[in-house]
Parts: C-alpha cells; structure tokens; sequence
C-alpha cells in the first residue's frame, strides 16, 4: 500500500510539473517563462525524492507510517483527479493573476499530510534530502 501512496505522490508532483513547463513554454514574457521554468524544475526534483523513496520500498527498507494506508490512497486518488481536471482545462492563457490562483490551488492539494508526514519521517531514509529543504 506504501508503494501506492508513493505513485501516486509522485504523480502529482509530475502532473504539476508538465502544467508548469507548459505555461513556461507557452509565456511571451521572458520573467514569467524563467518563473514557470523554476517552478516546474522544483517539481521535478520533488518527483525524483519520490522515485527515490519508490526504489527504497522495492528494496523493503522502509516502513508504513500510516495507520491507515487505504484511506490516504483514496485521498490522494481523489486530489490526483482534481488535480487532472484542473489541468486539462486549458487555463495556461488567462491572466498572470489568474495562472498563480490556479497554481496556488495546485500547491494547496500537495499540502495534503500524506506528503508533511512523508517528507519528515522518511527524511532520513533519503540521506537527509526532502522536497522540503
């Protein structure tokens, strides 16, 4: 079940990744490009902590911190839709206000507990690297 949390994390942070290079790509401002470019750079760090963590349970190094596992499967399942459908609406030609309210909403999803817990729990099964540093 751990693995499944940790796909599933991971691909958020991918799907969150691919919708900020393509605001990146899509800008005509050289500021807003390089801003997205970041962003969208950080979040593929945060996908590789994930792999990370992903070959470490494979290797049965790592032990479930979660009481119940099926519930924050189901929870991540649920945001990773929200997540889809909001990127599939095609909010990457709105206004610069309007594309950091939708990445703001991105952002919020990954402050689900699934991801705090894991990044400070399995902090050091990663030699002490988190997406949160």
């Amino acid at each position: 079940m751990l693995r499944k949390i940790f796909i599933f994390c991971r691909s958020i942070e991918l799907a969150a990744e691919t919708a900020y290079l393509k605001i990146s790509n899509e800008s005509n401002d050289d500021e807003q490009k390089s801003f997205w470019l970041e962003i969208s750079r950080d979040e593929k760090v945060h996908a590789t902590y994930w792999e990370k963590l992903l070959e470490l349970e494979e290797g049965g190094s790592i032990q479930n911190p979660f009481e119940n596992s099926e519930r924050i499967v189901s929870e991540l399942n649920a945001m990773k839709g929200e997540i889809d459908r909001m990127t599939d609406n095609d909010n990457r030609h709105s206004e610069f206000f309007d594309i950091i309210l939708w990445a703001f909403r991105i952002e919020f999803y990954m402050l689900h507990p699934a991801f705090a817990i894991l990044y400070h729990i399995l902090k050091t099964d990663t030699g002490d690297i988190s997406p949160e540093d």
